[in-house]
């Protein structure tokens, strides 16, 4: 039995107010002994009994009457009772949802919050009863589901000695907790005829996952356009409306909200983090040539820190660097960043370069480590296709300033160029190429195209230069053919513009597109003067889906100059005006333009190779493999690899590329190795197999590694429920005894009690006076 107002038990005292009118109502005689009168007094023992127990039953049922009035005062209820039937104690089913991502590995004195976690969910279970079940959610689990997503390890089990070992057994993960998923979860494992359901839900409560900040707050991010379905990012909808919408689901199916999340930490925190490794101009480094590796770390905590950078390729260490951080702001939505640069130079092939920090008072483990891996090339290879290979005496061939423009010595992307005229693309299985350059052709064939489409769709780039000699008809014919997606930027106009006289130049805007952001930008030191166009070809609108204009020309139509459009895994660039002098003038951009742009369209179909954890691990490896393995970061090989079609997901064709093999168990952050065996390249016979391999580095999810917490009134303010994180808190005890109260109030069974008995004294009180008359 429980009170809803145990304070007002100090109420029962009244029942002594009938004892104490009783007792000063008692008539106190003088004792006068009557001789006369002695025979009477012998005859008056009975009845004296019988009228002191009638006073008696008066003054029980009057003190009694108080009592109860004064008890019900108190509103006294049963703990899930309907009515004084269920006097017995009842069942109560313990749902408990454990966070184990990856900031649960926060270090506090001498246990990591995940230890703190599984120290209270064993407490609650040790407060219920023996046949009380319990129902555990692990939020991460990867030893059942390779993608780490929540899963009930127990359901309704009365073993609470099972319970304990789960918990002790349950492992840290890498991967991030996803807090809808995990209350889904819970609502999908609920027992529908539980009538009694307590919540628990334990964990560090990232600031990233619960409490998003909107545009208002201070260091958030701009408002964007709402992605389709969904919110805004930046907005509380994006990331707490499935949240609210769990938490809606688990009120109406009888899950006490009030106090069910535990914030195990306190708010601040300590501890810097990785965000992330890469070249610090995004391209692939080149055998030869030093690149640059940009580490960027950042400070969760509120307090500034000083860490120390390392940077290690292939197990080895490139330097160190010293970085001071500010600290984060309370209301700031990003962490202060720096920034680290190392230079390092090595030989073609795979590495894998990691990045690690160390900084006094650093908590979090798990983000103290991010990898990058890479490929270093020793050539781009490039095929050009000369429209004009036989010019008019004292001309230059069509391809002469791109073969001097990929052939300089301080190319971004030193070229293996092999040039062919027109008439042999059609011949050309286009195997082992990166880039294709056509150079003023009037016509492709059919066939060609339809090798050039899968080509770029793979990952190859197409770079094209258009010029006198250019069909517009079958250019466009290729462009809208019917069921084929658009490889183009766009249709040209039925004839070019040429006017020698009276020569166009080309609007330098800056731009952030990689192939014109350093030679566009006065701030990376180059000053190239745009060169002049006598003719080019117009190009029609709307263009295609997906295509971008990068330059236009100073007319007064604004002509697109230089477009780029995305197909498949590649990229096509297309330049309306020539590649030779005939249509466009001497420039000294005209070098470093293509080759930023050939380095753009190698690097535009790479494999991905840095990943989340879980992410599955898509992995190329040639037609004639052997032996294909994955090496996880704890040397454990894995040979149940699944193949995909030739040249990955929507990829077909007999030109698609080599094979692709998918490996989805990434569910512990560092470096993965994918193995196999070959025959040597150009060995039309496998009679000798040499090993090959390939890196790809697996992180931690950057959210995750972002250990702000939120704080509880944050969470309830964003989720628009009180009482969430407010256990111990009285209001919200005292919201659960209302709860309580209403489903087995004892208030008015006590006070029709008490007014039975004021009936029955009365009754009595007449009776007896009726007797003494």
């Amino acid at each position: 039995m429980g009170l809803l107002n145990p304070a007002l038990l100090g109420l029962l005292g009244l029942g002594s107010v009938p004892i104490l009118i009783h007792l000063l109502h008692r008539r106190r005689y003088q004792v006068v002994r009557w001789p006369a009168m002695a025979f009477l007094l012998r005859a008056q023992v009975r009845t004296k009994q019988r009228l002191r127990m009638e006073n008696l039953l008066l003054l029980l049922a009057r003190t009694l009457a108080v009592l109860l009035f004064a008890f019900a005062a108190t509103r006294p209820f049963l703990p899930s009772a309907s009515g004084i039937a269920s006097l017995g104690k009842e069942r109560r089913h313990l749902y408990l949802l454990v966070d184990n991502s990856a900031s649960m590995g926060y270090q506090e004195g001498i246990s990591t919050l995940l230890q703190k976690a599984v120290r209270e969910a064993r407490a609650a279970v040790d407060g219920l009863g023996a046949d009380d079940p319990v129902t555990l959610v692990a939020a991460c689990d990867e030893r059942r589901r390779r993608n780490g997503r929540p899963l009930a390890i127990l359901r309704g089990t009365r073993d609470h000695g099972k319970v304990r070992e789960a918990l002790d057994l349950l492992p840290l993960s890498d991967a991030r907790m996803d807090p809808a998923a995990a209350l889904a979860e819970v609502l999908a494992v609920a027992d529908p005829a539980d009538e009694r359901r307590t919540l628990l839900v334990l964990s560090d409560f990232p600031r990233a996952d619960w409490d998003p900040f909107g545009p208002g707050a201070e260091g958030a991010p701009a408002p964007a356009a709402p992605a389709a379905g969904g919110a805004a990012p930046g907005t509380p909808g994006a990331g707490t409306s499935g949240i609210r919408a769990q938490l809606d689901r688990l009120e109406k199916a009888g899950f006490p909200l009030a106090g069910s999340f535990r914030f195990l930490a306190a708010p601040e925190v300590e501890d810097v983090s990785l965000l992330s490794i890469r070249t610090a101009d995004g391209r692939s480094p080149v055998e030869g040539r030093t690149a640059s590796f940009e580490v960027v770390a950042a400070n969760n905590g509120a307090a500034p820190a000083a860490a120390e950078v390392r940077l290690l390729v292939d197990g080895r260490e490139v330097g160190s660097a010293r970085l001071s951080l500010p600290g984060r702001g309370l209301r700031a939505a990003a962490p202060p960043t720096a920034r680290a640069t190392f230079p390092w130079r090595g030989v073609a092939g795979s590495h894998h370069a990691e990045a690690v920090v160390e900084t006094p008072g650093n908590r979090l483990k798990a983000n103290d480590r991010r990898g990058h891996a890479f490929s270093v090339r020793e050539r781009v290879r490039v095929l050009v296709v000369d429209g004009d290979p036989a010019p008019a005496e004292g001309r230059f061939p069509e391809t002469f300033l791109l073969a001097a423009s990929l052939g300089l010595r301080s190319s971004l992307a030193p070229a293996e160029m092999r040039v062919v005229p027109s008439e042999d693309l059609a011949r050309e299985t286009l195997a082992g190429e990166e880039v294709i350059v056509l150079a003023n052709v009037d016509r492709v064939p059919e066939g060609a195209w339809d090798r050039l489409a899968s080509f770029v769709r793979r990952g190859g780039g197409l770079l094209l230069f258009l010029g006198d000699r250019t069909d517009p008809a079958a250019w466009n014919a290729a462009l809208r053919r019917p069921g084929v997606e658009d490889l183009l930027p766009g249709r040209l106009a039925p004839s070019p513009r040429f006017d020698a006289e009276n020569p166009v130049s080309v609007d330098l805007a800056p731009s952030e597109h990689p192939v014109l952001r350093d030679l566009a930008d006065e701030r990376s030191g180059t000053s190239f003067e745009p060169p002049l166009v006598s003719g080019w070809w117009p190009v029609q609108e709307p263009f295609p889906e997906g295509t971008e204009v990068l330059l236009r020309l100073r007319d007064l139509a604004r002509t697109p100059w230089l477009l780029a459009r995305h197909h498949g895994r590649g990229h096509v660039l297309l330049c309306t005006s020539s590649a030779d002098l005939d249509w466009t003038g001497m420039s000294l951009l005209f070098a470093p333009l293509v080759q930023e742009s050939v380095a753009w369209l190698a690097d535009a179909g790479r494999e991905r190779r840095d990943l989340l954890v879980h992410e599955t691990l898509l992995g190329e490896v040639p037609d004639a493999a052997r032996d294909i393995s994955v090496v996880d970061p704890s040397g454990q090989p894995w040979t149940d690899l699944e193949a995909l079609r030739r040249g990955g997901p929507g990829l077909e064709g007999p030109e698609s590329g080599p094979r692709t093999v998918q490996f989805p168990e990434t569910a512990r952050a560092g470096r993965y190795l994918l193995r196999w065996k070959a025959p040597p390249a150009g060995s039309p016979v496998a009679l000798r197999l040499e090993e090959a391999s390939r890196d790809y580095a697996v992180n931690l999810d950057p959210l995750e590694a972002d250990t702000a917490r939120a704080r509880p009134e944050a969470v309830e303010e964003r989720l628009q429920v009180r009482g969430l994180g407010s256990a111990g808190d009285p209001e919200a005890e005292a919201r659960e005894r209302e709860r309580e109260a209403a489903r087995g109030d004892l208030t008015g069974l006590v006070l029709s009690l008490g007014a039975l008995l004021v009936v029955v004294e009365m009754f009595l009180a007449a009776w007896f006076g009726r007797r003494r008359r």
